[in-house]
């Protein structure tokens, strides 16, 4: 047997050691990490009469996050399916309101 393959089940023990201290300790990353996510909602305005429209109908159910230009996609592909004019809000560092009108659902 190499020294490799002797190391793997101190390795292994030292890994299953450390999982063990980290669900008792919430300061070490573990497990517990993972179910700590907020739920992001991605949710655009119609511009016509302000009606909410889920822009996460239109995602696959497993995605993680999304980005600006990303979100703009969507709003637009989200105003081309639903035949409205839709506004969408991001709000980070600066504030932007993108609005795609219909009937071509372009970027105002």
């Amino acid at each position: 047997m190499t020294k490799k393959l002797r190391l793997l089940p101190v390795l292994l023990g030292l890994e299953i050691i450390y999982l063990c201290i980290a669900i008792l300790i919430p300061t070490l990353p573990g497990w517990k990490m993972f179910a700590s996510f907020e739920r992001v909602s991605y949710v655009a305005k119609s511009v016509d009469n302000s009606e909410d429209i889920s822009l996460e109908k239109y995602l696959p159910p497993t995605y993680y996050t999304l980005t600006e230009p990303m979100l703009v996609k969507l709003a637009r592909f989200a105003c081309e399916k639903e035949q409205k004019s839709i506004s969408l809000n991001i709000t980070n560092k600066e504030s932007k309101v993108y609005v795609f009108k219909t009937p071509a659902c372009d970027l105002q």
